[in-house]
């Protein structure tokens, strides 16, 4: 009897599919998150303007020295993920791509 297993946090060995535990993770992480909104009620509107306020005018969010900065960057956009806040993002792409092709400038390449 074959056994279904649901996705959760698990031991990765060398014959195990990473890349299917970490997207299986992401979604789950993601279908919980966009609860948010329903659970903060009136207060999603006040985190999605305080998201907002981070958002660095060249691109990205910044960090606690207000600098922009891409962990923070990754951070603030999934926030707006989870609000739900499609209109924000759209809004900060064309910066915040811009302002991460720079990164690729200063390196010359990215080595993933």
């Amino acid at each position: 009897m074959s056994r279904k297993t649901e996705p959760s946090l698990v031991a990765i060995d060398a014959t195990s599919q990473p890349e299917v535990h970490a997207v299986s993770l992401r979604l789950e992480t993601l279908q919980i998150a966009r609860l948010a909104p329903k659970l903060l009620d009136d207060s999603a509107e006040l985190v999605r303007d305080f998201v907002l306020s981070l958002a660095a005018p060249g691109g990205g969010f910044v960090d606690r020295a207000g600098e922009p900065d891409l962990y923070y960057t990754v951070f603030g956009i999934e926030c707006l993920l989870a609000l739900q806040a499609e209109d924000a993002i759209a809004g900060l792409r064309e910066p915040t791509l811009a302002w991460l092709c720079g990164f690729l400038k200063e390196a010359g390449e990215l080595d993933l």
